[in-house]
């Protein structure tokens, strides 16, 4: 009795899936609701008396094996078909958007060759009147209006038309260069002296805007020179001083006073380096550091040694008594 009441269940449903599946996909429909029936206790025994033959479980379970196969099997192939469908309506939507932009950009430029045409017959039989408002245009210094309107009949190509139109644009020209002029020179009015690569940038940009100039001219070099001076400078000092040494995070240490230390130690082994100042660059000598340390003598005992190292290009060049220096 459970058994029924299982396979009239699972018929029902089954068959109720298969009935909203048709809606969108016939095959796999028809196939979910056949599967449905196979549940259904009466269509069983309906099919057994028809074809004379009792199914084992087994055979029973490869049956529904077989079906469910079929069932997935035909999902897929309507997807496929679906995916397929959609895709040559979206080529084919495509193609006739392609269609109609190419209809509307062709009726947009028969409507600009007619506009054209009306302008220049207009400009054939009106020249005097227009070109009386492009000057008066640009009398009242309205370059911009002046410029638009001129472009309504550059299409005729005339020669005074066109004379006027590049008027026009040198004076547009201008008035970006005056506005352009007025802001770095206010902005020159604000930068020191002493910040020379953005004072030369700016008196380059000026002499770019206006060539013959000839305070811009002197302005530009001068910075230039400045800041050739400082890079001449700046690579003499490091002939002469070499990179700055590097304290070692963990004991606070210069290794290349190390390494000196070792080299005229009685023992070397025996070194240790209490502290060390920071470096200091002092002007025509080289960079200073002084540190502690300590070390065993001719006779075996540990002595504590205070010392100034002047270091140049890696190399400690020579060692000051600790008062040959007072660095604050």
């Amino acid at each position: 009795m459970l058994n029924k009441i299982i396979g009239w269940s699972l018929g029902v449903i089954l068959m109720t899936a298969g009935l909203l599946l048709m809606v969108s996909d016939i095959l796999s429909g028809l196939i979910l609701i056949f599967i449905g029936l196979t549940f259904i206790p009466k269509f069983r025994e309906f099919l057994y008396k028809k074809t004379n033959t009792n199914l084992t479980k087994s055979a029973k379970q490869g049956l529904y094996t077989i079906l469910f196969l079929v069932f997935i099997g035909s999902i897929i192939y309507s997807s496929i078909q679906d995916s397929q469908i959609r895709a040559e309506k979206a080529m084919q939507a495509e193609h006739k958007r392609q269609i109609l932009l190419v209809k509307q950009q062709k009726i947009k430029l028969e409507k600009l060759k007619k506009q054209r045409d009306e302008r220049s017959k207009y400009f054939q039989k009106n020249k005097a009147s227009v070109i009386e408002k492009i000057k008066e245009l640009g009398s009242q210094k309205k370059y911009d209006e002046g410029v638009k309107f001129i472009n309504q009949y550059i299409q005729t190509h005339d020669k005074e038309l066109l004379t006027l139109k590049h008027d026009f644009e040198t004076q547009q020209q201008q008035i970006k260069i005056n506005k352009k002029t007025k802001e770095i020179l206010a902005q020159l009015k604000k930068i020191p002296a002493n910040q020379l690569e953005k004072n030369y940038n700016l008196y380059k940009e000026l002499l770019k805007m206006h060539p013959k100039n000839s305070r811009y001219s002197q302005k530009m070099k001068h910075y230039a020179n400045k800041i050739a001076e400082v890079e001449a400078k700046k690579v003499a000092e490091k002939l002469f001083y070499g990179e700055k040494p590097v304290q070692s995070a963990w004991d606070g240490s210069y290794s290349v006073v190390e390494k000196y230390l070792r080299q005229v130690m009685n023992d070397p082994s025996s070194l240790k380096i209490d502290s060390c100042t920071s470096v200091y660059k002092v002007k025509n000598t080289g960079w200073v550091v002084g540190c502690r340390y300590r070390g065993k003598n001719a006779f075996g005992g540990m002595v504590l040694n205070q010392n100034w190292f002047i270091i140049r290009q890696n190399h400690v060049i020579d060692v000051k008594d600790p008062d040959a220096f007072s660095i604050k």
